[in-house]
């Protein structure tokens, strides 16, 4: 059973060379805007976000979605909520 739960966890994580741009690309901003490190991103997470050119991009992703009710304000660590 624990192999199981080690498989989907390894399945589930994002790819080195993701996190890596990632890291580049947004340094510590992305923990600022969600609270959490690139490292702990899942791979839909990692490969979301890197397809966003700047931090003030994600920032106004969910401003947007937030004027639209599709973030609430007390998800600050939802990801995939817009």
């Amino acid at each position: 059973m624990n192999l199981i739960k080690i498989q989907d966890f390894v399945l589930h994580m994002a790819a080195y060379h993701v996190i890596n741009k990632i890291e580049k690309r947004f340094s510590n901003e992305l923990t600022e805007i969600f609270g959490i490190v690139p490292a702990a991103l899942t791979a839909n997470e990692a490969n979301y976000l890197v397809g966003f050119r700047s931090a003030d991009e994600i920032r106004n992703r969910i401003a947007k979605a937030q004027q639209i009710g599709k973030f609430p304000e007390e998800c600050k660590n939802c990801i995939f909520a817009w």
